[in-house]
């Protein structure tokens, strides 16, 4: 199985996990819960970068750092662009992820990332919108069924992009 699909089904987990906290446990959307929030998500996805590159370690540190700074954009772009901040920081994050993955756990060099880290921001924001219902209504009873196929759908497009292509490193070609 490719690992953008093994990736997407793990943060689906976690994101679904997390749409579970915030309604179960009945957690206040504030800005130190969001970044939270975006910590956990996005060092899960830099682990998942770090894995193919056999520094997961490294990766989930470069997955905080994203995922601190894209709750921080979000939250200084929200008066200014509503729900659009969503989208604004999501492609930041994927472009810098991007970047990360390039320079950082491949130790690459040149501006191939730009290519990977728009397409991944391109696709992983129409995924993102697609299913934006799942964050942005909140029934009386949700189907965390349905959430994890949601998530799966918004997270796999930009781990695509970012690892298609690409060996596992210290495997033979």
């Amino acid at each position: 199985m490719h690992p953008s699909l093994i990736g997407a089904l793990l943060l689906a987990a976690v994101t679904t996990a997390g749409d579970y906290a915030w309604f179960e446990f009945g957690i206040r959307h504030n800005p130190i819960t969001g970044v939270l929030h975006g910590i956990v998500m996005m060092g899960t996805l830099g682990a998942v970068l770090g894995y193919q590159a056999r520094r997961v370690g490294l990766g989930a540190i470069g997955g905080v750092v994203a995922g601190a700074a894209g709750a921080a954009m979000f939250y200084a772009l929200w008066r200014l662009l509503g729900w659009g901040a969503m989208f604004a920081s999501w492609s930041a994050i994927w472009l810098g992820l991007a970047a990360f993955d390039h320079y950082v756990l491949w130790k690459h060099h040149g501006s191939s990332w730009v290519v990977r880290g728009l397409a991944a921001a391109i696709l992983g924001g129409l995924a993102f919108y697609m299913i934006s219902g799942v964050w942005t209504s909140h029934g009386e009873d949700p189907n965390y069924g349905w959430h994890f196929v949601a998530w799966f759908i918004a997270w796999w497009p930009g781990l695509a992009a970012l690892t298609f292509g690409r060996r596992a490193a210290g495997r033979p070609a």
